[in-house]
């Protein structure tokens, strides 16, 4: 993993919204020192073998997400702990079984919501699977940046292959070198990896939020009537949060609703100031539109008082089972815009309250159909709410199953909470007293990106972004931009909108990746058709060429209408020079520079950042470098 400082970004995080906004401070980075990556080994992990499709989450369930326990049969099987301090490279071959495949599963604690490099690598024989929060991480080896939500997190590995294939796993987590988010300086600092389940353990998913990883450089094309090269850049947009692999939330409109809410509503809300309670009237249409009238309920003390509230619901919507309202609160001379999101199943509504710049904190609500009584497993009577009254002292009631990620039907068979907690009673008591888990913003569906290389300045949206999946983002520059980009820290600037939310993000271009893509092959572009399957074109040599024997690939070549003896086009290439060009085959025909440079010295000679210093006017000073 390359651990410059260039390739890091730095994140100037803004998280914005109508009644507030909260500066993060920057990660700080300069040009030629190193960047200092915290590393945390994977050393311990629930290992199973198991038979299981390609492509699924064998832990994901119709009920939610199922949580590894060693020696307890969980999801596709049983779990074994295997664990040495400190060691990363881990063999589980003897646990395939001949086809089947290898599991292993981790919890992982952060201090926070915040991004990570995980990287996972296996037998190349073998096939690798990965996910985060139980959201797609890697289809093969390599490194991912992951957002991490504050508390629990979980990550699974899957590797299969052919009886003969080892099934090796080694994973590490270390310091994001993309973009960042909370309090960059302090980084992800006290990370914690534990194999057994922790308890109450929930699912968890980071705050919705939308990352970009690096630029990194795809290819280099030399285009008819251009004075330079154009360096194309890879950026991978991803959104963080709760969702369904989808990115469904309470942000997704688009999806026709799966719960009609039309009726009247007992919510409850708890916040600070206590629990109130109210009565909504919704009626919702057959597209999901929302309407109808909020207020305060019968049982709150101070409607007695005289204190009451009414008012009608406006922006009412519902997609999925997401759904969402606005309702304008007044009183004393004050009045604040009310928003509620959340998601609704079986006559339960959930959600939190934005209070529109009337409070600086958000509340958490729960509502059920007026009349209707609430059945909490594991009680004989019915209770009032879902929320148990801490009086009571009965642990039974503190959290249904599903919300410990229990099937319901299976919760009291001892499947999951094993032979010492037969009918899940400790289990609910320390989800009792962990108390309600918040409900956060799901993961964005669509953003917009303002993205700046060198100076050279684009708009652009990632809509239709999934949960976890990488969405790339091409994003095209002169060389010469690029050159300037990548010797300077802040030469990548990017500012990413979504919801009402954004960032601004800024960092580096990879000095190292650039020079090699120099030194690579260069395709054509801006060709003519002509007979006999040719191409041609007149190209003018760029400054980054000037004084380097230029080859083009296996072939025929012409230039200015002469044959040319193994390809060279011109030796040495001076800056400006005009060459018309003809090619036989046109799609597979690229061109290269000859000469040595960056690449073929980079074990034992000075930095990338040097080299690129050096490619400048007639190139001499690179050409030096390399030896002639």
């Amino acid at each position: 993993m390359n651990s410059s400082p260039i390739r890091s970004i730095r994140a100037f995080g803004r998280r914005c919204r109508p009644h507030r906004v909260a500066f993060i401070a920057a990660l700080a980075a300069t040009v030629g020192s190193k960047a200092i990556a915290q590393e945390t080994p994977v050393d311990r992990w629930l290992v199973s073998g198991a038979s299981v499709s390609a492509g699924e989450n064998p832990l994901l369930t119709d009920g939610g997400i199922a949580f590894p326990e060693r020696n307890l049969d969980v999801g596709p099987g049983e779990w074994t702990l295997v664990r040495e301090d400190g060691r990363t490279e881990f063999d589980f071959t003897d646990r395939a079984d001949g086809d089947r495949a290898v599991l292993a599963h981790t919890y992982i604690r952060a201090p926070h919501d915040g991004d990570v490099d995980i990287t996972i690598t296996t037998a190349s024989c073998a096939g690798l699977m990965a996910w985060a929060n139980g959201q797609p991480l890697l289809e093969a080896s390599g490194t991912r940046q992951v957002r991490l939500a504050g508390g629990w997190n979980t990550l699974l590995a899957l590797v299969d292959g052919d009886g003969a294939c080892p099934r090796t796993l080694a994973a590490r987590i270390a310091g994001a070198t993309g973009p960042q988010d909370d309090d960059a300086s302090e980084g992800m600092r006290g990370l914690r990896v534990q194999a057994s389940r922790p308890p109450g353990m929930r699912p968890n998913y980071p705050e919705g939020v939308v990352t970009l990883e690096a630029p990194t450089v795809s290819r280099l094309t030399w285009s008819t009537g251009r004075d330079d090269l154009d360096a194309a850049f890879d950026i991978d947009v991803t959104s963080w949060g709760r969702g369904d692999g989808g990115g469904g939330g309470v942000d997704d409109r688009e999806a026709p609703p799966d719960v009609d809410l039309t009726g009247e509503w007992e919510i409850t809300l708890y916040g600070p100031m206590g629990i109130q309670r109210m009565l909504a009237e919704l009626e919702m249409s057959p597209d999901g539109e929302l309407e109808g009238r909020l207020r305060r309920g019968r049982s709150d003390e101070r409607e007695r008082q005289g204190r009451e509230f009414e008012g009608d619901i406006r922006d009412g919507w519902v997609s999925g089972i997401a759904f969402g309202w606005k309702v304008r609160a007044g009183g004393r001379g004050r009045s604040a815009e009310l928003e509620f999101t959340g998601e609704a199943d079986d006559g339960h509504l959930e959600g939190i309250i934005d209070f529109g710049g009337a409070r600086d904190f958000d509340s958490r609500f729960e509502g059920r159909r007026a009349g209707e009584e609430v059945d909490v497993e594991g009680d004989e009577e019915p209770s009032e709410t879902r929320r148990p009254d801490p009086r009571a002292g009965d642990p039974r009631a503190a959290a249904p199953a599903d919300q410990l990620g229990v099937d319901p039907e299976t919760a009291n068979e001892g499947r999951r909470y094993g032979p010492t907690d037969p009918d899940g009673r400790r289990q609910r008591m320390v989800a009792f007293l962990l108390g309600d888990q918040p409900v956060k913003p799901s993961a964005p569906r669509i953003a917009t990106l303002e993205l700046d290389i060198g100076g050279e300045r684009v708009e652009t949206s990632a809509e239709g972004l999934a949960a976890g999946v990488p969405h790339r983002v091409t994003h095209s520059v002169p060389f010469k931009r690029a050159r300037d980009a990548a010797l300077r820290a802040d030469g990548f600037r990017a500012k990413v909108r979504w919801t009402d939310e954004d960032r601004e993000l800024e960092g580096g271009v990879d000095p190292a990746e650039l020079l090699e893509a120099l030194h690579g092959p260069v395709r054509l572009g801006g060709l003519n058709e002509g007979a006999g399957g040719e191409s041609f074109g007149t190209f003018r040599i760029p400054e980054a060429w000037d004084g380097f024997t230029l080859r083009g690939s296996e072939g025929d070549w012409w230039v200015n209408e002469v044959p040319v003896e193994g390809g060279v086009l011109c030796d040495p290439c001076r800056r400006g020079q005009e060459i018309a060009i003809r090619v036989q085959d046109a799609e597979s025909a690229f061109v290269r520079i000859m000469n040595r440079g960056y690449p073929d010295a980079a074990a034992d000679g000075p930095p990338a950042l040097e080299w690129l210093r050096a490619l400048s006017g007639d190139n001499r000073k690179y050409r030096e470098l390399a030896g002639g």
